[in-house]
């Protein structure tokens, strides 16, 4: 009998080890890149589909987090940043050998990170990323925190393919 069990127990387990790794695999970028153009600044977050599928209805959000203090410890408050696009329908898996970089994506704001983010305050940004496995449809959540000013955005633009590195 506990063998029985001791079984059931291994197999339960190994079924759901390979259900966890059915999963989207994303990997985002740690920094934010800041481009200034004539008229205004863009600040992205850059994306790369590394797994072996494509992924489907991804959803992002980037919030401004503040801590505040409260008595016997500490809270938070968030606010929603407006991205230009926030839903994603279709990412497909990265491929070296392409030339288009169709296995990653750039969210964009043009809200001034700067202002909101900023080296003497509390705040910090975090950026939640929401993929499905377009086959098997399970979801997975990834998220970010962008925490210390000075090392979380770099003026300049995302590496072509699947580098998250800003030049």
């Amino acid at each position: 009998m506990i063998e029985g069990i001791l079984g059931g127990l291994v197999a339960s387990a190994a079924f759901l080890l390979f259900l966890h790794r059915l999963r989207p695999s994303i990997k985002i970028s740690p920094v934010i890149s800041k481009r200034v153009t004539d008229n205004n600044t863009i600040y992205q977050i850059k994306i790369v589909n590394t797994g072996s599928r494509n992924a489907i209805r991804l959803e992002a959000e980037l919030e401004s987090i503040k801590l505040r203090v409260v008595p016997n410890g500490h809270t938070q408050t968030s606010q929603s940043i407006k991205l230009k696009k926030s839903v994603v329908n279709f990412l497909f898996t990265y491929k070296h050998s392409e030339i288009e970089d169709k296995g990653s994506y750039r969210f964009s704001t043009e809200e001034n990170l700067d202002e909101i983010f900023d080296e003497d305050s509390n705040n910090y940004l975090r950026f939640r990323l929401f993929a499905v496995d377009e086959m098997l449809n399970f979801g997975k959540l990834f998220t970010v925190e962008y925490k210390v000013y000075r090392n979380s955005i770099i003026e300049g633009d995302f590496e072509h393919g699947d580098s998250v590195n800003v030049t």
